[in-house]
């Protein structure tokens, strides 16, 4: 997506320390931002979080996840 287009086609739920959180209502999908800087281990271990809550019953989001660098 490109960013000059997030206005128009999301609404921003959250903005944090780290992230910043968009819904994107006409693909049914939620966006989640991270701040430049953060390290790569760091992204992995908050996927393998998600993973394990949801191995252990826990509803989350499903993990449709790209990875993009900017």
């Amino acid at each position: 997506m490109d960013p000059k287009d997030m206005n128009d086609n999301c609404i921003k739920l959250n903005s944090g320390f780290n992230n910043d959180i968009y819904l994107i209502p006409d693909k049914g999908k939620i966006l989640r931002l991270s701040k430049k800087g953060k390290m790569k281990e760091m992204v992995r271990q908050e996927l393998e979080w998600i993973s394990f809550l949801d191995e252990n019953g826990v509803i989350v989001p499903s993990q449709d996840i790209v990875l993009v660098r900017s």
